[in-house]
């Protein structure tokens, strides 16, 4: 599915995986401010690392566009950096360093 904002920014859209132990974590890691419903919502790439994704074996010997597959046991592990982007582009510039040492 394209995103008006996202096309060509190389940035897709993941659903929420089926097996519990990992779709709760997706769940407790997106601690939104409001209600969703993980059955039709879906998770940006940006909160993923490289090495959450696995190799397109298939299309790299065919030599064909590279698709970006998630592993079953990928969980999102940069939101908490992304949320002190945010508040650093909101203009809230309080001093982030600490949180900043806890995630990397």
């Amino acid at each position: 599915m394209a995103y008006s904002k996202t096309a060509g920014a190389g940035i897709i859209f993941h659903r929420f995986p089926g097996f519990v132990t990992i779709r709760q974590e997706w769940i407790t890691r997106c601690s939104s401010k409001t209600t969703f419903n993980p059955d039709s919502s879906r998770m940006c790439s940006c909160y993923f690392t490289i090495e959450d994704y696995e190799r397109d074996l298939k299309n790299e010997l065919l030599g064909s566009p590279l698709k970006r597959i998630l592993k079953e046991t990928a969980i999102p592990t940069l939101m908490e950096l992304a949320e002190i982007q945010e508040n650093y582009d909101a203009g809230q510039t309080q001093d982030h360093s600490e949180k900043l040492l806890e995630v990397v």
